[in-house]
């Protein structure tokens, strides 16, 4: 299967031949492979592309190291990425000299910055940010940053990373890992992002803090599990008795 695989040639995607390749590309290759076979369509239908990523113009690869961490969708057309690089954005104003986080869309070969200052959409945040996942329809992006200048008003309690949620419909993110009845007061310690629904109103996240739900009583001083409501601006502990 390998030899078959390394020799097949270049087909066009979704092509009218078989047009439902195209939902099937972002499979693992020897998955791929396998469906191919099993429904009789040749090995050569399907191409092969690598796509350069962290780049602000075609050609114009990111001037440092880059780490790629979330596809949005089976259409695969939003990347998300973190990247220490400056060249990534036209007029990109970097003031931290650490990772942040950028989306990149594949029909529009632009990329776009997602831990950028508040109200800014060229110029980073005042500190370091990760990415962790992107929503189904690409426009939500979950990071965590140790940023103080993300979302209006913020309050850093604890001088740590937090979790952040990017809307890209309106470039603005908002904070998810909130002391209790807050909006822009962070958890009293450090958090981290782990998972987001389809429809991105869903946060998976875990923390340290002690003081995102009402009533609770941290028995271990260890990470603990969170699920934040988008639509309430609440979160529930999921790791409970």
């Amino acid at each position: 299967m390998t030899n078959a695989l390394s020799a097949m040639p270049s087909h066009s995607p979704g092509s009218p031949e078989f047009p439902f390749l195209g939902s099937l590309r972002w499979l693992p290759r020897a998955v791929l492979a396998l469906v191919l076979l099993v429904t009789g369509v040749p090995l050569w239908a399907e191409s092969w592309q690598t796509e350069l990523v962290s780049r602000g113009s075609p050609g114009d690869v990111g001037n440092a190291a880059s780490t790629a961490t979330a596809l949005s969708s089976a259409d695969g057309r939003y990347v998300v990425f973190y990247s220490q690089s400056n060249n990534l954005v036209a007029g990109q104003v970097d003031t931290n000299n650490t990772n942040d986080v950028f989306l990149f869309d594949r029909v529009t070969q632009t990329t776009s910055l997602v831990s950028g200052a508040l109200g800014s959409s060229t110029a980073t945040a005042n500190s370091s940010s990760s990415a962790t996942a992107i929503s189904a329809d690409g426009n939500w992006v979950l990071y965590q940053s140790s940023a103080t200048n993300v979302v209006a008003g913020v309050i850093d309690g604890n001088a740590n990373e937090d979790v952040f949620l990017f809307d890209r419909s309106t470039g603005s993110s908002t904070l998810v890992s909130r002391g209790l009845g807050s909006a822009t007061a962070t958890a009293n310690n450090r958090s981290a992002p782990t998972a987001i629904s389809a429809d991105g109103n869903w946060v998976l996240y875990v923390s340290i803090a002690s003081n995102v739900v009402a009533g609770v009583t941290d028995g271990n001083a260890n990470w603990d599990v969170f699920l934040f409501d988008r639509s309430s601006g609440t979160s529930t502990l999921v790791s409970r008795a």
